[in-house]
Formats: C-alpha cells, sequence, structure tokens
C-alpha cells in the first residue's frame, strides 16, 4: 500500500473530533509506529511538515483538531485540552494502522502544554515533544482577555471573557511543570529564544522540573513558531522521535520501565477525567496566587548580558562608549506601548492606516523614483517588486516615517522596564553593537520604533545582521538608503522560503515569507492587499 494521507472521526464525549493522518508505505494490515499532533491556539502550527518527515521515516502521524476548532464538534475550552488529547491517544491506539504499543505524543505551544498534562497520566507512551510549550500561572496577566477575544474569533467556543476565566482555570490547574515531573518517557523540549508569545523562561522551568529526562533545545534567534527555522526544527523532533520509536533499545528501556497500571481514557473514561479536571480547576483557580511578574534587570544585569552575549566580538573601547554615552537613558512611555501594536485592531481599522488614497499617491510616486531598483532587486532575488514596494509602505509609508526614537536607547529602556521582553532586548542590544561596529557607525545615531527597528524597512538588529546586504556596493550596509534596504527585504524574504510563481496568498509560500517578516496575520494580509493594489496602478 502506497503512503498515504487522509481524515477520520474520533468520537469524544458524543462529538466528533476530525482527524488529520499521515500513513507510510507498506502492506496492508502493517502497523506502523505512531507519533499524536496537538496544535495550538486557535489552530496554530500543525506541524504538517514534520508529520511528512516522520511518514517517509515510516512512523504514522494523527493530528486531532480540538473539540470546537477546525472542523470538530463541541465547543472549545481549555480546561477540556488535557482529556482531549488522552481521549485522542486511546483512539488513536485503536486505528488499524497504528502499533498501539509504539506511540509518542507531540504539541505545540497551547498543545504542548496539552500534551505534558496528557503525557503525566500516560504511562504506555514511548516519548514526549513540547516546542514552545504554554506555562502555568505565568501565562496570566492584563492582558490575557484581549489574546483570548484576538484569537478565539475563528472557534467556536465561549464568550471572550468566559473563555479567559476557563484559560486562567485551565493553566492554574494543570501547571505543566508538575506534569513534567511525573512524566516517565523520553521528553523533548523546543523553545526560541526570541520567542515573544510564550517566554523562553517557561521551558526552562518545565525542564527543570523535569530532571535528567528531558532535553531542552533553545534555539538562538527562534520566533514562536520557528517559520524561519522550520527545516532544522524538522531534523531535530523527527531524529529524537525515530530513536524512541524505532530503535530496538529504546522499545526494551521504555517497555521495561513502565509500570503495569496503564490508565485508559475512552469516551467513558473521557468524560469522568473531564468532569475531575473542571473540578480541581475550579478549586485550585480559587487558592492559588498568580506567579509573580519577573523581576526587571538593573543596568549592570544588562551591560553583563551584552558582555556575555558579544563574547570579544566587538572592541571593548566601543562597548564602553556606547554605554557610557548620556544618550543611552531611559525613553518615558516605551514599556505602556508593549501589547497594544496596531496589528491587533480589527482588520478592517488596520488595513485603513495603509490602504487609503493618500497612500496609494505615496506608492505610485514611490514606484515611480524607484522603479529601476526596485526592477534589479527583483532580477537578482526573484521577490516581486510591487510585494517589495507594499512592505516599504506597510513598514515606513514608502520611507516617509523611519521612526522617532533611538534605537539604542529603545532597547535599553525595554532591558530595563519591560521585564518579559528584557533577555530579547538584552540581545538586540548586542545585535545592535555588531551591526554598527561592522559598519563603522554610531549605534546611537540611528532613530527607529519604540521596538528598536530601523531603517526603511525596519529591520531588527538581529535581522540586519543575518539579511541586510549591500545591494548598491558602496561597501556599506545602508538601510536608509533604498538600494539596500529594498535589497535587504528582498533577502529576508528569499531566504525564509519566498518562491517565485506562488500565489500571492496568506497560505502560499510567500504568505508565509510574509509572516516571517511580522508574525501577524493582518499584516500578512494587509501587505498583499496593498500589493495587488499598487500592481493595479495605471
Amino acid at each position: 500500500m502506497n503512503a498515504h494521507a487522509g481524515t477520520d472521526i474520533f468520537r469524544v464525549k458524543g462529538q466528533k473530533m476530525l482527524v488529520h493522518y499521515h500513513r507510510p508505505a507498506g502492506r496492508e494490515g502493517k502497523r506502523f509506529p505512531a507519533v499524536v499532533f496537538l496544535h495550538g491556539f486557535p489552530g496554530s502550527e500543525k506541524s504538517v511538515d514534520i508529520q511528512r518527515a516522520l511518514m517517509a521515516q515510516g512512523i504514522a502521524s494523527v493530528a486531532p483538531s480540538f473539540l470546537g476548532a477546525w472542523g470538530s464538534g463541541g465547543k472549545y475550552r481549555f480546561t477540556t485540552l488535557p482529556a482531549q488529547a488522552a481521549a485522542a491517544l486511546s483512539a488513536a491506539r485503536k486505528l488499524a494502522f497504528v502499533d498501539p504499543r509504539r506511540v509518542a505524543l507531540f504539541g505545540f505551544s497551547m498543545g504542548g502544554w496539552a500534551a505534558l498534562n496528557a503525557a503525566a497520566r500516560d504511562p504506555k507512551l514511548r516519548a514526549v515533544v513540547a516546542i514552545a510549550p504554554a506555562g502555568g500561572a505565568e501565562m496570566i496577566g492584563p492582558g490575557t482577555i484581549d489574546f483570548i477575544k484576538r484569537l478565539s474569533r475563528p472557534l467556536n467556543t465561549l464568550a471572550p471573557k468566559a473563555l479567559a476565566a476557563d484559560f486562567k482555570k485551565a493553566v492554574t490547574a494543570y501547571d505543566p511543570g508538575l506534569a513534567a515531573s511525573r512524566i516517565k518517557a523520553p521528553l523533548l523540549l523546543v523553545h526560541g529564544d526570541a520567542d515573544q508569545t510564550i517566554p523562553v523562561i517557561v521551558s526552562r522551568r518545565i525542564a527543570k522540573c523535569a530532571g535528567a529526562n528531558a532535553r531542552l533545545v533553545i534555539e538562538r534567534g527562534a520566533s514562536h513558531d520557528f517559520l524561519d527555522r522550520r527545516a532544522r526544527l524538522t531534523r531535530l523532533c523527527a531524529d529524537f522521535l525515530k530513536r524512541s520509536l524505532l530503535t530496538a533499545v529504546a522499545a526494551a528501556l521504555v517497555l521495561g520501565a513502565r509500570p503495569a497500571r496503564a490508565q485508559a481514557f475512552g469516551d467513558a473514561g473521557f468524560t469522568a477525567a473531564l468532569q475531575a479536571g473542571l473540578m480541581e480547576a475550579g478549586r485550585l483557580a480559587k487558592s492559588s496566587r498568580p506567579a509573580a511578574v519577573p523581576d526587571a534587570k538593573t543596568p549592570d544585569e544588562v551591560r553583563r548580558g551584552v558582555d556575555a552575549r558579544l563574547n570579544g566580538r566587538v572592541p571593548a573601547a566601543v562597548v564602553i562608549a556606547f554605554f557610557a554615552d548620556p544618550r543611552l537613558k531611559v525613553i518615558d512611555g516605551i514599556a505602556d506601548r508593549f501589547g497594544k501594536p496596531s496589528e491587533s485592531l480589527p482588520y478592517d481599522q488596520y488595513r485603513k492606516l495603509f490602504i487609503n488614497p493618500e497612500s496609494l499617491a505615496a506608492g505610485s510616486r514611490f514606484l515611480a523614483a524607484n522603479g529601476s531598483t526596485l526592477a534589479a532587486v527583483e532580477g537578482r532575488y526573484g521577490v516581486d517588486a510591487y510585494l517589495l514596494a507594499a512592505h516599504a509602505g506597510v513598514e515606513t509609508r514608502f520611507g516617509s516615517y523611519t521612526g522617532k526614537m533611538p534605537i539604542g536607547a529603545a532597547l535599553w529602556t525595554i532591558a530595563l522596564k519591560v521585564p518579559k521582553r528584557s533577555d530579547w532586548a538584552v540581545r538586540e542590544l548586542s545585535e545592535l553593537l555588531i551591526f554598527a561596529s561592522a559598519e563603522g557607525e554610531d549605534a546611537h545615531s540611528w532613530l527607529g520604533s519604540y521596538a528598536g527597528a530601523f531603517g526603511l524597512v525596519q529591520f531588527m538588529p538581529s535581522s540586519a545582521n543575518q539579511f541586510a546586504v549591500d545591494f548598491d556596493g558602496d561597501g556599506k550596509r545602508r538601510l536608509f538608503d533604498w538600494p539596500d534596504a529594498l535589497g535587504s527585504a528582498a533577502n529576508y524574504l528569499a531566504r525564509n522560503g519566498y518562491r517565485a510563481g506562488e500565489p500571492f496568498t496568506p497560505g502560499s509560500a510567500i504568505g508565509r515569507a510574509v509572516y516571517a517578516y511580522n508574525h501577524s496575520e493582518n499584516y500578512v494580509r494587509v501587505v498583499l492587499e496593498l500589493r495587488a493594489e499598487l500592481k493595479a496602478l495605471p
């Protein structure tokens, strides 16, 4: 029988759970080791690339959609996700092509949180993978309800306030660190240190709770969904799961370590587990206190963090001068702006910011003035000229507004005043010094956004180091000059999966490359729509 991708239906508490699967090639009736994949909230990162890599290795994948999400019946509730995951595991083991003795569990983000909690109650699992798993009580904050309201729209679920309350109950009652301490199977945790959705400290805590049973991989510069690191993430996860599911040594170790008392989670067991979980969630939510917000860094801690990251890559005199400069000061108002990006606006409001008669007139003038440069960039990198123009329009209004914040001071402020972003800001400060030193520029001279992005296409310092190019060949990467700025944007898109000939839609390789530029669905939509509007201009 050839390899096959298809769908199935599980029944969970009387509701249908839609399941996508990948079955490897093999004779009729053959049973394969399998991995159950749990998606994030509201349905993000289904990891199809990893599933296909496993299929090529002879490992099946079973990917259910949680109740209330993406074709499944019922209502979406956070408090029921661990029990749903357990029910899906039970049902997956009964599939005709699955070897029930060789099953692993994989979860991303909220699915990672659910996977850890389900794995703590399933002694038969052969391996567990959690990618950027959600945390416990540290996930609760003043922005919770806005986060829930913004992302829950595609789901069949509760009203935003009720769903936010359910979220708080869930992450309080089902702490992933406690769950990890009870998992007997090998555990792989992977987290990007540039994750702005779930801080890397969450996985560090989970790994510490899990002890020697866990392997923690921190991917430098990776964001929450690893969009620019998919190939590496696929290799890492596929290798770990292959070793855990296919090797004889792993099988002997896992089966020998398992106690005989395996808890079953069929449809009947699901109801009991669900009710118990809800009762426990309510009880613990009333009695527990929210986790304390991490302490802000001191100036000395920021300086030591930068020095450790630089590790001699920038001359000491340059670093000393940067930190002694009176322009390095805290900027009032920056801390309040985090958590309120324009990308969180309803799309119709967000679109009006960038697609209107004035912006299209500016776009027409930009195309006329920079047509030859855009054509040359497209010729070298294969990236559509109108898409590059749209990026310029959304990022800086075609160069008319590049920001007024000194980016060194902005990042310094974030490191000192925004605890959840402090580690990230220290990294970007280090990258700023590296880039400025390489270009022979004063790191304090560049003005940009309150978040530290600068130039005509608004690169963060880490992106500048990785993707900026000297397109005009004058010996410097000048992100405030159009040739280098547009060449750098094209290089970024090309290296993040842009493929000429793909449709200009959010789900295509082009859409995913735009998403890598700014992890916002609104951003992707407006860039693609502005590109179409610019191309249609007379």
